[in-house]
């Protein structure tokens, strides 16, 4: 498991306020803290999720694992991220970061096959995606390859976590 090593940056987007740094093989990456907005349960659904659609050809970045210890957190100078980052001390749910990326937008979509269009808009009907919308598009382009990002707010998934299975609960959760 990879282990932070250096705080660059809290990124002020989004509601788990993810954390822009560096971990112990050198490399930069988005951590989204356990201890914001739905906790672990959003860690572990956006794992499982991403794991699932990476197995079946999805362009979805590898997620991470990487564990914050209490001395990292002390690079937080802003307080509410100093909270939250000691509300996740131990394995945080990451992605890797790419610097020279983009977010997606219709202007770019010319770059894309319409087979992969396709495939994401049923995987996330097929997870109960709602977080993917044209505002909100969780998607970047880095060297013309697309990357779907954000599968914390997958309704199926999370209700097969939590032991539901009725289609009155996925709608009342």
């Amino acid at each position: 498991m990879l282990k932070a090593i250096t705080f660059h940056k809290e990124l002020r987007s989004g509601s788990s306020l993810p954390i822009l740094l560096s971990a112990n093989d050198s490399q930069s990456y988005i951590l989204k803290p356990f201890g914001s907005g739905d906790g672990t349960m959003s860690s572990i659904v956006e794992w499982l999720t991403s794991q699932f659609g990476i197995s079946l050809g999805l362009p979805i970045l590898e997620p991470v694992l990487i564990d914050v210890d209490s001395n990292f957190i002390h690079q937080a100078k802003d307080p509410e991220t100093f909270e939250l980052l000691g509300r996740s001390v131990g394995t945080n749910f990451a992605t890797p970061y790419m610097d020279s990326s983009q977010p997606y937008t219709t202007a770019l979509d010319h770059h894309l096959p319409q087979d992969t269009k396709a495939y994401i808009y049923l995987f996330d009907l097929l997870v109960l995606n709602i977080d993917r919308t044209l505002l909100n598009p969780n998607m970047i382009i880095q060297d013309r390859h697309l990357w779907c990002l954000d599968y914390s707010s997958c309704f199926a998934i999370r209700n097969i976590v939590n032991g539901k299975t009725s289609n009155e609960d996925m709608l009342l959760t």
